[in-house]
C-alpha cells in the first residue's frame, strides 16, 4: 500500500513527495506554487522494473530500470533508466488503484488521468536513444539525452561519469556535454571496453 509522506524540500531541486511499497514507487515533483510539476511511477520493482515519467509540459517517457547489478563481482551500480519495456496501461492502472487507498483522492485521480493519457501518447521505444554510460567493467544504455539529464538531476551522476555515443567506443566526460550541471571536468579517460 502506498503510504502518504510529507513534501520534502530538496536543495538545488524541486520539492517532492515519495510514496512507496514493495511493488511500486511514486515520486511527485512540485512547483513553487504547490502545483504538480511532474511525477515518476516506478512499478514491478522486484521482477522487471519499469517507470513512467510525466512532466507538466505533457511529455511522457517510459523506460526499464537497470538495477545496476550487472556483475556479481562488483559493487552494485546506480539504477538507471534504459530503453525497452512495454507500457501496459491496464496492469499499471489496476496496480496503482489497488495501492492508492491511503493517498489523497485528488492526487490519485490526477495520476490515474495521466496514466490514461500515456496510452494515447504512443510512447516511443526510447526514440533518439544512443548514449551509453560506463558502469564498472560494462556499460548501461542506450539512453536519450533527456534520460541522461534526468539521471544527472535525480540519480546524482557526477562529473567523473563517462559516456559514449552510438557505436563509437570513444568515452567522454559527462561534464563536456552538460557543463552547467558540473563545475569541473573529469580527470582521465577510461580504457575501451
Amino acid at each position: 500500500m502506498l503510504k502518504p509522506s510529507p513534501i520534502r524540500e530538496v536543495t538545488g531541486d524541486r520539492p517532492r513527495m515519495w510514496l512507496m511499497d514493495a511493488y511500486m514507487d511514486l515520486i511527485i515533483w512540485y512547483l513553487p506554487d504547490g502545483g504538480i510539476y511532474g511525477f515518476q511511477l516506478c512499478y514491478d520493482k522486484e521482477r522487471d522494473e519499469r517507470s513512467l515519467t510525466w512532466t507538466h509540459s505533457e511529455s511522457f517517457t517510459h523506460t526499464r530500470i537497470d538495477s545496476g547489478e550487472t556483475n556479481p563481482l562488483h559493487a552494485k551500480g546506480t539504477p538507471l533508466p534504459v530503453a525497452g519495456g512495454q507500457y501496459d496501461y491496464e496492469e499499471v492502472r489496476q496496480q496503482f488503484q489497488k495501492r492508492a487507498a491511503l493517498i489523497d483522492p485528488r492526487l490519485s485521480a490526477f495520476v490515474l488521468s495521466k496514466l490514461g493519457a500515456a496510452t494515447l501518447a504512443n510512447l516511443p521505444e526510447c526514440a533518439g536513444c544512443g548514449i551509453f554510460l560506463k558502469q564498472d567493467s560494462g556499460e548501461t544504455g542506450p539512453l536519450s539525452e533527456a534520460e541522461l539529464l534526468e539521471c544527472i538531476i535525480h540519480v546524482g551522476l557526477v562529473a567523473e561519469q563517462w559516456v559514449r555515443f552510438g557505436e563509437k567506443r570513444e568515452w567522454h566526460g559527462i561534464s563536456e556535454f552538460f557543463p552547467n550541471q558540473f563545475p569541473s571536468k573529469p580527470r582521465r579517460k577510461p580504457d575501451p571496453i
